[in-house]
């Protein structure tokens, strides 16, 4: 069930036309706005649910980025090993897509995890349903993270542990 999910998304999105960051809905936000600033930006500009806007808030995009200077920029950004993470409109539309699967009993994987931002903030969209247990490994819900470059495993798993939203989720065992 969690594959077809995940297929029937991938499909999705791969016909989905977004706008060139530069111009359109989704330009360029000034990294001085802040997280707040971008979140709401986004929001208004690609009509985010609550739940999109929560996680989005709630998952900090400082703790992934190297230089946080540049975190609330809305484009993509090197994190190393010739890797980057995707910028917060490209997350933001993701969130939105799966919102509707990633709720109690549900498993989800993010393959290239990268900076472990996305899986991240779909562990945190999980964790918020009312019913996922997240002071203990209920087993039904999990979000994992996968990524072939042993440098972005560690970088990610240090992004998440420094995160104190997601922290508390990868030591549960919710997010791994």
């Amino acid at each position: 069930r969690d594959v077809i999910m995940w297929r029937n998304t991938l499909l999705h999105l791969s016909r989905v036309r977004l706008p060139v960051p530069r111009s359109g809905p989704y330009r360029r936000i000034h990294h001085h706005a802040g997280l707040n600033g971008l979140v709401q930006a986004l929001s208004r500009q690609g009509r985010l649910s609550p739940r999109v806007v929560d996680t989005m808030l709630a998952i900090n995009r400082k703790w992934y980025v190297p230089d946080d200077n540049h975190a609330y920029v809305d484009s993509p950004l090197p994190i190393g090993w010739n890797a980057t993470i995707s910028a917060p409109h490209m997350h933001a539309l993701c969130l939105q897509l799966l919102q509707d699967h990633l709720k109690k009993g549900m498993h989800a994987l993010d393959v290239g995890a990268g900076s472990g931002y996305l899986t991240a903030c779909m562990a945190c969209m999980m964790a918020a349903d009312k019913e996922v247990q997240t002071d203990k490994l209920d087993g039904a819900s999990r979000v994992v993270g996968v990524e072939h470059m042993h440098e972005l495993v560690s970088n990610a798993l240090g992004n998440i542990k420094d995160d104190p939203v997601a922290a508390p989720l990868f030591n549960t065992g919710l997010l791994q």
